[in-house]
């Protein structure tokens, strides 16, 4: 991809990325993502960002942008707050304890590659969301040439997530990964229906009794759109609220 196909909005935050990090952004496109768009920050061995996007992407300056600002604010952390989430190995095998009455004609194998589905899945919507909502939050006010496709990829987004709230997913799997998982695709539906004046979004979880969890979620977040915050505090705060706190481990990234 030719940088300079993307929108100005998009290539001013990728620039900012740069600044603020000192190390260039490279793009490369990737059909084996599980997601639209991931950026590998770069570390002393590799000294450049490389940004990853899935091909055919809708809103591709949308999700660049997105993914650009999430590590702008990675790098507007100290050094030593700059860390990722790792799971905590009891957890995980917890996971898999519970799993194994609600799926007995499974083999174990199989369902041990499930739970680590569930537990990972779960730790990136956690990591993914509340900073996600606050990037979200940035890129609508700051970059309005980038609202019609920042529109159109969270109702994508929400569209696709709609899942968790079919009975047959609380039946087959762990009230704490489906409570979880509702929960913040609850705060996020919430967000982006106020966000984007949209409200019929958020009419699915209202309907399921989540608006609550999801209003207290988003009341973790600063109400000062110019506070500077702790964004591994606001997961862990997030985690709290959702009784799986102690699923998490914070370790630091790769030396810079």
């Amino acid at each position: 991809m030719n940088p300079s196909a993307l929108l100005p909005a998009t290539q001013t935050i990728v620039q900012d990325l740069e600044a603020v990090s000192h190390f260039p952004v490279s793009f490369a496109e990737d059909a084996s993502l599980n997601v639209l768009a991931s950026l590998s920050m770069a570390t002393a061995q590799r000294p450049n960002h490389v940004l990853r996007y899935k091909p055919g992407v809708s809103a591709l300056d949308y999700v660049i942008a997105a993914e650009a600002a999430r590590a702008i604010r990675t790098f507007r952390h100290s050094p030593e707050r700059r860390l990722r989430l790792a799971g905590a190995a009891d957890a995980r095998m917890q996971v898999a304890e519970d799993l194994e009455p609600r799926l007995p004609d499974v083999p174990d194998a199989q369902r041990s590659k499930l739970a680590d589905l569930l537990f990972d899945g779960l730790l990136v919507q956690l990591l993914s969301a509340p900073v996600g909502i606050l990037v979200d939050q940035a890129l609508y006010r700051e970059h309005p040439t980038l609202r019609p496709q920042q529109a159109l990829s969270l109702e994508q987004q929400l569209q696709t997530v709609l899942q968790v709230l079919a009975p047959a997913y609380r039946q087959q799997f762990p009230e704490r990964i489906t409570h979880a998982s509702r929960a913040i695709n609850a705060a996020v539906a919430v967000a982006s229906a106020e966000l984007l004046r949209r409200p019929a979004l958020a009419v699915a979880y209202r309907a399921a009794g989540l608006e609550r969890i999801g209003l207290t979620l988003l009341a973790e977040l600063p109400s000062d759109s110019n506070q500077v915050i702790d964004d591994p505090a606001l997961i862990s705060r997030w985690a709290e609220l959702l009784d799986i706190s102690t699923w998490l481990i914070w370790v630091p990234m790769a030396p810079q």
